[in-house]
């Protein structure tokens, strides 16, 4: 059985935070549903331009994973959007994986949500400060993984959040399997960890 996830973009996502997650999740088997916020398509701060599969006011039901990338305007978007932060503490009391990078952590996760109290996680380091006012412990890793939420620090980042995502979802057989077939060392980047969702 397949894993389903949810990518929400606003417009002035970080690209590579988006198009790295949707290369890995889907090569790994990943079912993902990319949605935009009132309009597909979606572009990004730096001119890529992705179409969704849907728009958020029409998203209905549960997901196994919340992915929400940065740029700073998709993570204002995403944090003053109802729908967005009803998913997200909706799934998050569910146990189910929610997973943003760089602003979205801040932003979305931590001022917005107010999810990451007590829970290791990190961000943009600009912003650092929200993370602290929502009670998170501060992570010094490129990302951070305390039980069904993983967090990662920006662009440089998204390739190991994308497979840490992987590793949560499908496993670390698989995930080890795309970082050896693309040189990608996962053993380079010591991580925060606790508990396992498998």
């Amino acid at each position: 059985m397949y894993k389903t996830v949810l990518i929400v973009l606003a417009e002035g996502f970080e690209d590579i935070e988006a198009v790295t997650a949707i290369d890995a999740l889907t090569r790994a088997g990943i079912k993902i549903t990319i949605s935009g916020m009132s309009t597909r398509p979606v572009r990004g701060a730096y001119g890529c331009t992705i179409i969704g599969d849907t728009t958020v006011d029409k998203i209905d039901g549960q997901f196994d994973g919340l992915v929400f990338t940065g740029g700073l305007q998709c993570a204002d978007a995403l944090a003053s959007n109802e729908k967005v932060v009803e998913l997200v503490k909706r799934h998050n009391e569910d146990n189910k994986l929610v997973a943003a990078i760089c602003a979205a952590s801040n932003v979305l996760l931590a001022k917005q949500c107010g999810i990451l109290e007590g829970r290791i996680a990190t961000g943009d380091p600009s912003m650092v400060g929200y993370l602290r006012d929502a009670g998170a412990i501060l992570s010094n890793k490129i990302y951070a993984v305390d039980r069904n939420i993983i967090t990662a620090n920006g662009p440089g980042s998204a390739m190991q959040f994308a497979l840490a995502i992987v590793d949560y979802l499908v496993g670390k057989v698989k995930a080890d399997e795309l970082a050896e077939k693309w040189q990608v060392s996962r053993k380079a980047f010591v991580h925060d960890s606790v508990a396992s969702a498998y």
